[in-house]
């Protein structure tokens, strides 16, 4: 575990990708995150908001983020719907799925 300027690295997995959308491979990491446009996606779970909230002050705190946006499922069980995903891939270079149990 990486933990240099505070932040640790974390492992993530889901066990409710489409499998569809699993045949394209894990994106590619950004050299800096210096810039980007941040998106935070909260699952539906019961503190996954207060949890995506807090890391994205964190994040904010020590990189220099072009914008922060953020998503929400509407239950924990559904998929991500299409217009989502398009929404989310026009507004953000990178995004972080919380999980809140």
């Amino acid at each position: 575990m990486n933990t240099e300027a505070g932040i640790s690295d974390v492992a993530m997995s889901s066990s409710n990708i489409a499998e569809e959308r699993q045949s394209h491979g894990l994106a590619i990491r950004p050299a800096s995150l210096s810039g980007v446009r941040l998106g935070l996606l909260n699952n539906g779970k019961p503190n996954a908001g207060a949890l995506l909230e807090a890391f994205g002050y964190r994040l904010a705190d020590r990189v220099s983020l072009s914008n922060v946006s953020t998503f929400e499922k509407p239950e924990f069980g559904d998929s991500v719907d299409d217009a989502m995903v398009l929404r989310i891939r026009e507004l953000c270079d990178v995004v972080i799925a919380g999980v809140g149990d």
